[in-house]
């Protein structure tokens, strides 16, 4: 569900998008006939991902080009991936024959699984397991158990504690503000309900929706701005459907439906490109070839973005890969159309697409605020000796994290928030300076421990 939330902003040069000009999307080697219904890219090195199918746990190491199932056994469900360990993993997948679902750990990339819990009585209309790390906080984790059981771990899944739901209707998705990691929506079937807790789920205010049929809801929040957040229904193929955004938090809804075909979608997938968020994705299931519509207005217009995709089928995952313009999609369709699509695009800054690197910049670090990690990117446009400090608030040089000959292109640093001396340093405010060649450009982030 929602993993593009680990992939942040960054901005190079700009010329006008056309969307006309879509690329094609292509069936990656040794998924075809895997029916998947989860892809998730390991954010400090995107060339690796992982792909829940059915019964296939794959890997790709090489951008996704190809795959190789590393495991077996699994289900239908989900997947984190530990931003910055690729080994550890989260799994969320069905149980059969019952109607139940089970929480898995590997902390060895895949290769070997640890039953953490599971539960009887995820009802077959509401197909929703849930596992979602805190994007702030990373070692915190809630899962879902059965459709009315929330866990969260605060210790990378060594212990939980339920969470309190408001109500026993059936819990369908949630959200995690990356801005403010202790505002949380719930969204629930039977009957379509919106939740927000701005305590980490200790309590919880129902939102105004304007649908309240059966339909289930998935949600995705605005990276830097937790009041703005998009809803889409799962109509079931007959009641009211479709997209629909709030600007205050949830108090009001417009609906956001121009150029989708009609509002009675099965909506499977919501992704928000998370260096631009007027740019986001919505995967349907439909007969007709309208498996994915794509906006860059944020939804005030949607246009069919499935060249390449089969013609009946539903798309059940949506990953992007910003760093190196990559685009992944789950399908499950019938036969080897099943599988993993990809295709190459220009990731786009408002209306405009971003092309090769032409100027100097240093991006804002991810998570910001952070407590163990975060991961700094830079962009040089042309060769030369870079240097990548951090400094405390009173001018102190705390660590190094780049000094010396680089090739132009686009850079991730990892900082564990520990200093020359290898010692954890304290909360505060901290400087990262860029420097390369007349360059100079200095951002500040918050750690809190």
């Amino acid at each position: 569900m929602q993993k593009s939330i680990l992939l942040f902003l960054s901005t190079l040069i700009i010329i006008n998008y056309l969307p006309a000009q879509q690329p094609a999307w292509r069936q990656a080697s040794c998924t075809e006939g895997v029916r998947i219904s989860d892809i998730d890219i390991y954010y400090t090195n995107p060339d690796t991902l992982y792909a829940l199918g059915f019964p296939s746990f794959l890997l790709s190491t090489d951008n996704g080009e190809n795959w190789n199932n590393i495991s077996s056994g699994l289900y239908h469900g989900v997947i984190s991936i530990d931003p910055f360990d690729s080994k550890r993993i989260y799994l969320n997948h069905d149980i059969l024959p019952f109607y139940g679902n089970e929480v898995m750990k590997s902390i060895d990339g895949g290769l070997n699984w640890v039953s953490l819990f599971w539960g009887i009585g995820h009802p077959p209309t509401v197909d929703a397991p849930i596992v979602e790390i805190d994007p702030v906080d990373l070692t915190t984790v809630y899962v879902s158990k059965n459709y009315h059981n929330l866990f969260r771990s605060d210790d990378y899944g060594n212990t939980w504690d339920s969470i309190p739901l408001p109500n026993g209707n059936a819990l369908s998705s949630l959200a995690i503000s990356s801005s403010n990691n202790n505002i949380l929506y719930a969204g629930f079937a039977a009957p379509t309900q919106i939740f927000k807790s701005t305590d980490r789920g200790k309590t919880w205010e129902q939102l105004y929706f304007p649908l309240n049929e059966l339909s289930g809801l998935l949600i995705c929040i605005h990276p830097q701005n937790a009041d703005i957040v998009y809803a889409t229904v799962f109509s079931y193929g007959s009641l009211p459907g479709g997209v629909y955004k709030t600007k205050d938090g949830g108090f009001n809804w417009e609906e956001k439906n121009n150029g989708l075909t009609n509002q009675d979608l099965d909506i499977y997938e919501i992704a928000m490109n998370p260096k631009n968020p007027y740019e986001m994705f919505i995967g349907t299931g439909s007969d007709n070839h309208h498996l994915l519509f794509k906006t860059t207005d944020g939804g005030d217009n949607w246009f069919l973005f499935n060249d390449g995709l089969p013609d009946s089928a539903h798309v059940s995952s949506i990953a992007l890969d910003t760093l190196n313009g990559r685009f992944y999609t789950g399908i499950i369709s019938s036969g080897d159309s099943s599988g993993i699509f990809f295709c190459d695009v220009s990731t786009t800054v408002g209306n405009k697409t971003i092309e090769s690197p032409k100027t100097f910049a240093l991006l804002q670090n991810y998570p910001n605020p952070f407590n163990l990690y975060t991961m700094i990117e830079y962009v040089l446009p042309t060769s030369g000796n870079v240097s990548l400090e951090i400094f405390d608030i009173t001018g102190r040089r705390v660590k190094s994290l780049a000094k010396n000959f680089h090739e132009a292109g686009l850079y991730r640093k990892v900082w564990n928030c520990k200093n020359c001396d290898d010692k954890q340093v304290s909360s505060g405010v901290y400087l990262f300076v860029l420097q390369a060649d007349d360059f100079k450009k200095v951002k500040s982030a918050m750690l809190i421990k």
